[in-house]
């Protein structure tokens, strides 16, 4: 910051004066617009950092959808399998192939897409540098987040209902989705039918919501710069 000193020598009539003045005034308004001008600079290195940052997030997530996406077809093919076993001896009829308990297929462990960096910037207040329109739209991927994360617990919360039931049964087992049909009374494969029928549809309901937040943040990553355009591009994207 420039600052204003008094004159070397002696001012002698007004118009030297009113020249002193407009010497400080002038200096005053170049000192003022350099500071504004590095501040302007430094909050857009700070503005690109951040939407870069974001953006990697999101090319993260997509990769950690896909993959979730590939172990939860496997997990639901599981609980398919372990369905149709129930259904049959219910019926009094051969059911399919022996199912193992130590089936990979029911590795039901997932990471969550991340909103790390957008997070941070709202906590430390660097999200006030980005635009309206794109404080809106973080906002728009950051709710179908939310709503993913609902689907997730009541996800979890049936895998629980399920180990609760086999430690009935076995309380030193390992978890695991399978209980063997032919150890259950009618009522409990009735009970065991149903929790294995619930937790089929909530794993339906993750795959499609990993899909619906992959194709949001897709959506962002191809350029989207508000909430219209966003919607537009999502509309226009082939069903997956």
């Amino acid at each position: 910051m420039l600052e204003a000193h008094a004159p070397h020598e002696a001012i002698q009539s007004w118009k030297g004066f009113f020249v002193h003045i407009a010497t400080i005034v002038i200096g005053l308004f170049i000192a003022v617009g350099l500071e504004q001008s590095v501040e302007f600079f430094h909050h857009r290195h700070q503005r690109v950092l951040l939407e870069e940052q974001i953006h990697a997030v999101f090319e993260d997530d997509l990769r950690l959808i896909d993959s979730d996406t590939k172990r939860l077809s496997d997990f639901r093919s599981y609980l398919a399998n372990i369905q149709s076993s129930v259904a049959a001896r219910r019926r009094g009829q051969q059911g399919p192939p022996a199912i193992r308990a130590d089936d990979t297929r029911q590795s039901n462990r997932i990471a969550l897409p991340s909103l790390a960096p957008y997070e941070a910037a709202k906590e430390n207040g660097t999200v006030a540098l980005l635009s309206s329109q794109h404080i809106r739209l973080y906002n728009r991927v950051a709710f179908a987040r939310e709503l993913l994360l609902g689907v997730y617990l009541n996800w979890f919360e049936g895998q629980g209902a399920i180990e609760a039931f086999q430690r009935r049964f076995d309380t030193s087992a390992s978890f695991s989705m399978f209980v063997d049909p032919v150890t259950l009374t009618p009522t409990e494969l009735t009970e065991y039918q149903a929790l294995v029928g619930t937790l089929l549809s909530r794993t339906d309901w993750m795959i499609l919501r990993l899909r619906l937040f992959g194709d949001v943040i897709r959506g962002v990553l191809n350029g989207a710069r508000d909430e219209n355009e966003l919607t537009r591009i999502m509309m226009q994207s082939p069903q997956r």
